[in-house]
């Protein structure tokens, strides 16, 4: 016979089939996890990131940008200072070079001035017999025309490229006011009329310019157009300058009462023992010797002088190193 186990209670068969479920449930979710999973990741966009991380990437890379910026900025600026740098060394260079040729060029000799110019003058007979005569002492001194120069004699002009720049000889304003008061006075310069305007500019007061009787320059030198513009000697022939002023103010001047006072015997060539040759004035204001102060002390002896001429022929003026100015001029 057959052993049959007794029927199941309804509460075992509940239990049971709970138990199946339960089990089935564990089962399926435990399956379908990496379905899920991808499931999940396939509806996630390739290049998706997490907020979190976006943002530090994104920081990182500005980070890295703003760097970038940083260090080809950095690069560009020393690129143009170095541009700059270069630009401004080779400016340097081309104005030293100029600086250069200016200098050569004044450096030369002077060209003989051309035949249209009026060439190389001579002092005529008339002149040097009146010269030859023995020279005599007034009992007064009286008043005489005093023609002045001006660059290199009262003043130094550094650059040509600046002509409104000087350098005043020491004593130059005190001269001038002593001349302009006690004799008269004319400025005669062989640079152009306005360097002339220019150097007079700084010299003297409007009031004091007024006193000047002829201010000259090198428009007046009898020149050709090519002379005027090139450099050549210049000569200041005294004869234009007296019968100007007999023409044009009535005063009668010769070589018996004037005195050029100037850095060039050359210039004075037509009337040289007129001149009154002092040192070239080239911006030394510790240069020896008081030089105006000098040529102050000789005026007032020449305009002791009958003839000035027979005079300076006589007796030239020297200029004295070692001589030491008093408390006055």
């Amino acid at each position: 016979m057959v052993s049959r186990d007794p029927p199941a209670t309804e509460a075992e068969v509940m239990h049971a089939a709970s138990s199946s479920h339960k089990k089935d449930s564990n089962q399926e979710m435990s399956g379908d996890s990496g379905s899920l999973h991808d499931l999940a990741q396939s509806q996630v966009p390739k290049n998706y990131m997490p907020p979190g991380k976006k943002n530090r990437e994104r920081k990182r890379g500005l980070n890295k940008n703003r760097k970038q910026n940083q260090n080809e900025g950095q690069s560009q600026g020393q690129t143009q200072t170095q541009i700059q740098s270069q630009n401004q060394n080779q400016s340097n260079e081309i104005q030293n070079i100029q600086r250069r040729v200016q200098e050569i060029k004044e450096d030369r000799p002077y060209a003989v001035p051309s035949e249209a110019s009026g060439g190389v003058p001579e002092p005529t007979r008339e002149y040097m017999a009146l010269s030859a005569m023995p020279p005599t002492q007034l009992p007064e001194p009286r008043r005489i025309l005093v023609v002045i120069d001006l660059n290199g004699t009262l003043l130094y002009r550094p650059s040509r490229k600046n002509p409104t720049r000087f350098v005043e000889r020491p004593h130059a304003r005190a001269f001038l006011d002593y001349c302009l008061n006690t004799f008269c006075v004319a400025i005669w310069s062989s640079a152009k009329p306005a360097n002339v305007t220019n150097m007079l500019n700084q010299l003297l007061t409007p009031e004091e310019r007024a006193k000047v009787v002829a201010v000259w320059g090198r428009d007046t030198l009898g020149l050709s157009m090519a002379d005027y513009n090139s450099r050549v000697q210049c000569y200041k022939r005294l004869t234009v300058l007296w019968r100007d002023l007999l023409g044009r103010l009535g005063q009668h001047w010769d070589q018996s009462n004037t005195v050029l006072v100037d850095d060039s015997s050359e210039k004075a060539r037509s009337e040289p023992f007129n001149l009154i040759q002092l040192p070239e004035f080239e911006g030394d204001l510790l240069e020896p010797g008081s030089v105006l102060p000098q040529v102050h002390d000789f005026l007032n002896e020449c305009a002791k002088q009958r003839d000035i001429s027979s005079f300076i022929r006589a007796k030239r003026f020297e200029f004295r190193p070692d001589f030491i100015l008093g408390a006055t001029m």
